[in-house]
Order: C-alpha cells, then sequence, then structure tokens
C-alpha cells in the first residue's frame, strides 16, 4: 500500500491509471451540480495518506482564502469514493447511470497516488479497478459536507415564512406572458414558489386552457380522477364540496391520495360579484409555532395518521380513494416535508389506536386554531385572470362562502414536485453556471 508522500509511490500509481481518458472529469459535472462546484478554490494537491476506511487528501490553501494556515485537510470514506467512479465502466455518460453493483465493489486500494499534472487522485482497487477522481470534485464535496443546506440548492432552498403580516400586495407578481416566453422569469416564479409556498400569477387569458399551457412550461399537468385539469363552478346536487357554494375551510388537497400531487393551481376565469374570496394559510408557519409552543402536540401531529377517502364518478369513471397520512411529516432532518389536512375529507375509522385519543383530536384542534388565526390567514379576491399557484405539501387554501347562482369560474390544475424541481435544476444550469 502506497501512502503517496514520496514521488516514487506517486509513480507507481500512475501507471495503472494512465488509460483512463482526459475527458473523464467531465463526467464528474452533472453528478456535483452544486454552488459548491463553483465555489470550490483551485487549492494544490500536495499529498495523500490512507488511513484504513478513508483516504486523507491534503490541499494547500490558495492565497485567496484567508486562513492562518496553509494546509486544508480532508478525508474521504474508500467506500464513497469507489461508488462514485465515473470511468467508462461504472458510468455511462449517456444515460447518466451506474453500470456497478455496490456488491460487486472492492473496498480496500492496492495503491494511491496523485496525477501527473497534478489535477487528479488516482486508485487502483483490489481485483484490478482504476479509478480517477478531479481535484475539483473532492474539493466540492469537501464543501458540499460543511454546508448541509446546499445539498441540492432546489430541495434544500430556505423557506420563508409567512402570514397575514405579509399582505398579497408583498408578494412578487408573475406576468403570464412572461413565463411563456422566458426562461429567466420561469426560472424566479418557480424558485419564489419553492421558497414561499405561495405565488401571484397575473394576466393570463380568461377561458380554459391556460394551466394546461403554463404546465406544459414546466413539465406536464398531472392527471388526477377529475381530468388534466377540473373546472370549478357552483353546481346543483355537487359531487364535491368544492363545486358547491358552501364555505370551504383550510384544507390541503388530495390528502385521500397516497402520493399527493405538490403543486396546485386555481385560474380564476369569472369571479363572483360577492363571496367566494380567496384564504391561504402558511402550514409551515403554524407547525413551526406549536413546535416551539407544544413539543408534545407536535410530536403528536408528526406520529398520528389520519384516515382520508373521496369517492365519486368523474373524469375516469367512479372511483374510491383512501390513503392514511400524518398532518405533519419531517424529512430525515427533522425539518417540516409535507402537511396534510382537511376536515372535509378525513375518514372516520382510524386503524391505529392513538388517533381516536383525546390527546390527537387535541392536537388536531390546536393546529387548526393556529392556522386559523387572525395572523395567519391571507383574504384576497383573486381577479379574472389571475392564477394562484401554491406548494400543496404545504399551504392550505380555503374560500367564503359563494353566492347561490353565481357564475363563479375556477379552473383547477397540478404538477409534481419532481418535475417542477427537475425544470429548476435544467434552467438553474442553463442560466446562471
Amino acid at each position: 500500500m502506497n501512502s503517496s508522500t514520496n514521488s516514487d509511490a506517486v509513480q507507481a500509481a500512475k501507471a495503472p491509471c494512465s488509460e483512463i481518458p482526459s475527458h473523464f472529469s467531465a463526467h464528474y459535472k452533472d453528478y456535483a451540480y452544486l454552488p459548491s462546484w463553483r465555489k470550490a478554490p483551485d487549492n494544490k494537491l500536495i499529498s495523500l495518506v490512507d488511513q484504513k476506511d478513508y483516504l486523507e487528501v491534503v490541499f494547500e490553501r490558495s492565497s485567496s482564502e484567508g486562513s492562518s494556515s496553509s494546509h486544508q485537510v480532508c478525508h474521504y470514506s474508500y467506500d464513497w469514493l469507489r461508488d462514485i467512479c465515473r470511468c467508462d465502466e461504472c458510468f455511462n455518460i449517456v444515460t447518466h447511470n451506474k453500470q456497478t453493483a455496490i456488491s460487486l465493489h472492492p473496498q480496500r486500494p492496492k495503491s494511491i497516488g496523485i496525477s501527473e499534472d497534478g489535477d487528479f487522485v488516482e486508485i487502483s482497487w483490489d481485483g484490478g479497478h482504476d479509478s480517477r477522481y478531479p481535484k475539483s470534485i473532492l474539493l466540492a464535496e469537501h464543501l458540499h459536507a460543511k454546508e448541509p443546506r446546499e445539498n441540492d440548492p432546489v430541495i434544500d432552498a430556505q423557506r420563508q415564512l409567512w402570514g397575514s403580516h405579509l399582505p398579497e400586495s408583498r408578494f412578487r407578481k408573475y406576468e403570464f406572458d412572461s413565463l411563456i416566453a422566458d426562461d429567466h422569469s420561469l426560472y424566479d416564479w418557480l424558485m419564489d414558489l419553492r421558497k414561499t409556498g405561495l405565488t401571484f400569477v397575473k394576466n393570463a387569458p380568461r377561458k380554459p386552457g391556460q394551466l394546461t399551457e403554463l404546465c406544459n412550461r414546466v413539465a406536464y399537468p398531472r392527471l388526477m380522477c377529475w381530468g388534466p385539469t377540473f373546472q370549478v363552478e357552483v353546481k346543483e346536487n355537487a359531487s364535491h364540496v368544492a363545486y358547491s357554494n358552501h364555505p370551504l375551510p383550510l384544507h390541503t388537497d388530495l390528502a385521500y391520495y397516497m402520493f399527493p400531487a405538490g403543486v396546485q393551481f386555481l385560474h380564476c376565469i369569472k369571479q363572483s360579484s360577492s363571496g367566494g374570496q380567496t384564504h391561504v394559510a402558511d402550514g409551515f408557519r403554524a407547525a413551526e409555532k406549536i413546535r416551539q409552543a407544544d413539543p408534545e402536540c407536535f410530536d403528536l401531529l408528526t406520529k398520528t395518521e389520519w384516515e382520508y377517502f373521496d369517492m365519486g364518478d368523474d373524469y375516469v369513471g367512479a372511483h374510491h380513494l383512501q390513503a392514511r397520512h400524518p398532518v405533519i411529516r419531517l424529512d430525515s432532518r427533522g425539518r417540516l416535508e409535507r402537511i396534510v389536512y382537511s376536515d372535509h375529507s378525513r375518514g372516520w375509522r382510524q386503524d391505529t389506536a392513538t388517533s381516536t385519543s383525546p390527546a390527537a383530536y387535541e392536537a388536531l384542534r390546536k393546529y387548526s386554531e393556529y392556522l386559523n388565526a387572525e395572523d395567519s390567514v391571507l383574504k384576497y379576491t383573486l381577479k379574472e385572470g389571475d392564477i394562484l399557484v401554491f406548494d400543496n405539501f404545504r399551504v392550505l387554501h380555503g374560500r367564503s362562502k359563494v353566492d347561490s347562482g353565481s357564475a363563479r369560474h375556477l379552473e383547477g390544475g397540478y404538477l409534481d414536485w419532481d418535475e417542477t424541481c427537475s425544470k429548476l435544476r435544467l434552467l438553474g444550469r442553463t442560466l446562471y453556471s
């Protein structure tokens, strides 16, 4: 095993890797779509040290970093290094997929070294495989580990909480035609949606079909049981509460889906002369308030699953949808990930003992109180041509009573967050890389 602190060790490691093509470093650029990639300094590789389970890499700091130390010591797991090998045998640059199973990876290096030009770490593994790692990806990974919120600038975008103290006029407005024609406007709008969860699009043509055009600009509409879009109009003997003239309490849509759509659109085509005011609230803000004020209640809201269901006959024919969700879902780091809450869709049958307990219902009531507090609910009357676009995993919406016989007409639709985030990454790479 070479510790590669002398020139002989470096030379010994060079030969097995000499056949790896020079364009190999480009294979890492798609992997490392991070702000860290662009911020990584051009530090010189000094030495490598085998530390049994990981590789110690020593860089010489650039003068621009302003550190008192002249050296930067970084550690990289051998498992991770083997797993991210981007040689043509391990990685398909066309499909952007790995081509080897992790069970086949040898985990121990036979030799380690620095390339002749000083830009690569080279490893020959037990079993005869050779890998080559650009120093830029190693430095970017080091920054990535130090700044975990930058794991993905889209998924981990810093959320901005809001309440009624931030009126509708304070939210940035986006012109429909600009979103259709201009990529910079599209990127700004989608990133705003990711951060605040609530956006306003203005001056869309006042006829059905505009949501399909806007969704297609991002990806494609999510097909639901009502079709690719749906028309919200007051109907006699309505099959769904949204089509009645009754007030709608704050809720997230599609609670009865196991995998609800994450982005929701409501396009105002015709507004009522009175009634039908839109209400929205930031479910993350209410959740964080409970987390601080009553940790036990917050814990119950994350662990108690409630059943939701919907039955009817619509675009796809008869349907019976049913799912269970906690009100608050956290990610692996304890950050808020999703709110699922809908009084009118909540079922009567509960499968866990906790969901029928007084404490569970008290937690549900408390969350509702925070949501509906005066400082929480933003009220706004949509104007004809407005499109309200919001994060269905975060923002709850409702409305006041609509006058009977009203001609009020909204068109609704959905996108998935996966496709929306994909578009954001592609735009970010094209516009700002």
